[in-house]
């Protein structure tokens, strides 16, 4: 992998794992110091107390060691440690006089003239320190040499005392596995400790990103202690909020102002029109309503722009339309269930939401036989609300053309073609989607993605409305 897709890779990794692998990177390397440090420091201490141990045995051997009348060198009792027993241990000591040994430990075999080889180090270290040495059998082992003169006339005698390298090397090795095993235990602890610590230490970041999207959804959430890092952004984003609303007032106002000044104009354009001669009459009406058309859907787009922190119930909101053209559905002997539980409301402004429920109920009231059904549910990012029908249908190749301005799939129909356009024009403006599918009931389905959710409290279904006066010959 190249250079900069390893540097895009790291970009799009969290701060926790940007956190926990620096610590864990930073932790490795102290860890791996500080270890090759304690193993230094008890490398030394190892072989100062092996040194001391040398020196104790080569104190004991020349206190033990005696020269009879003869002159004949005689070893009176032994070096404490069976090791000094055991064949080419390594553990070992010798006496030389003059260039021959007269005297040695049993781990380097018997007193042949001739066999016996002699402790020497490569570089002669000199009297009294310790050096390494090569001992019998090829054994590297670590030696000190003290030099003793006996009498004068006499070649003084040289006491040499061994010791294996092994010996030392093993315990170097098993304390490095012991720091190796606990800085491991260690290191790995401290990275789990150092994750769910930048966990903890990052989770008011999760609060202030839910803070953004309640400014974003128009809810308002309950104070809360901030950290003292994230309260001056916190304190920001409520006057944001505030600025906003405050904005979208203003605009509404502006809005409502404006229209209502150009209202008074077109009704009195509107009156004139009655006067008018008759050729002129029937455009200026059909240009006044047309202006009013567009002014009421730009009102309800600002309205739906900025909606603050306002909300609407889905479940009343249907109940009222349902109710409202109860006189329509008698006429036609429709049957309408409603499925909406009582705690969904909508993230959004009352009035656009009848705009929404009335057009699309409406509009099946229209092409529906029997059956409409209209149902609401909660979807991963806000409300999914469904308005059936038992109706002809939409043919697939004219469900997009039919959200198009003034576009009606039956020129027979009442209407002007604009109820479809100014729902996909609201939903959008609130974030959402319009879709037109088959309905279960055999006819059409227009499914609304809008925002909104539920109410803190137990959510219960509302009971299906059902308005039933089917004439006989329809039963």
């Amino acid at each position: 992998m190249s250079t900069e897709g390893i540097r895009r890779r790291l970009r799009r990794l969290s701060l926790t794992a940007r956190l926990t692998i620096g610590a864990a990177l930073w932790g490795g390397a102290v860890l791996a110091v500080t270890g090759l440090i304690l193993v230094g420091l008890f490398r030394d201490h190892v072989e100062r107390q092996f040194d001391a141990t040398l020196h104790d045995h080569l104190i004991r051997l020349v206190a033990i060691t005696q020269i009879d009348d003869s002159g004949a060198v005689r070893v009176q009792g032994q070096v404490a440690g069976a090791r000094f027993t055991i064949p080419f241990s390594g553990w070992a000591w010798q006496i030389r006089q003059g260039g021959a040994i007269v005297a040695q430990s049993v781990s380097l075999g018997p007193m042949v003239p001739g066999v016996m080889e002699a402790l020497q180090p490569p570089v002669d270290p000199g009297d009294g320190r310790v050096a390494d040495y090569l001992a019998p059998g090829g054994i590297a082992s670590r030696a000190e040499t003290r030099t003793v003169t006996v009498r004068d006339g006499t070649d003084p005698l040289i006491f040499v005392v061994s010791m294996p390298q092994s010996d030392l090397a093993a315990a170097e090795a098993e304390f490095q596995r012991a720091v190796l095993i606990a800085f491991s235990a260690l290191g790995l602890g401290l990275i789990v400790a150092n994750f769910f610590l930048m966990r903890t230490a990052l989770r008011p970041f999760a609060a202030l990103l839910e803070k953004v999207a309640s400014i974003r959804d128009g809810r308002r959430e309950a104070p809360r202690p901030w950290p003292r890092e994230l309260a001056p952004i916190a304190d920001e984003l409520d006057g944001l909020q505030a600025h906003i609303d405050r904005l979208v007032e203003r605009a509404r106002g502006e809005a409502a102002d404006l229209a209502h000044a150009v209202k008074t104009p077109l009704s009195v354009l509107k009156q004139l029109a009655v006067k008018a001669p008759e050729a002129m009459a029937l455009p200026m009406r059909r240009q006044v309503d047309r202006i009013n058309t567009y002014l009421d859907r730009h009102l309800s787009r600002s309205r739906a722009a900025g909606t603050g922190h306002r909300r609407a119930e889905i479940a009343a909101s249907a109940r009222d339309i349902v109710t409202a053209l109860g006189p329509e559905f008698e006429g036609k002997g429709l049957e309408v269930a409603l499925d909406v539980p009582d705690d969904l409301v909508f993230h959004g402004d009352e009035a656009d939401l009848y705009e929404l429920l009335g057009n699309l109920v409406d509009n099946a009231r229209k092409w529906a036989r029997w059956q409409i059904q209209v149902s609401a549910r909660t979807a991963e990012h806000g409300l999914v609300v469904e308005i059936g029908d038992d109706g002809p249908g939409v043919p697939e190749a004219e469900r997009e053309r039919i959200f198009a301005r003034g576009q009606r799939l039956d020129e027979a129909a009442p209407g002007h073609g604009l109820g479809l356009t100014i729902v996909r024009e609201i939903v959008q403006l609130y974030g959402g989607g319009v879709t037109i599918d088959a309905s279960p009931l055999g006819g059409a389905r227009v499914t609304l993605r809008i925002p909104g959710g539920r109410r803190p409290a137990e959510a219960s279904r509302t009971p299906a409305l059902r308005l039933i006066r089917r004439s006989e010959g329809r039963a």
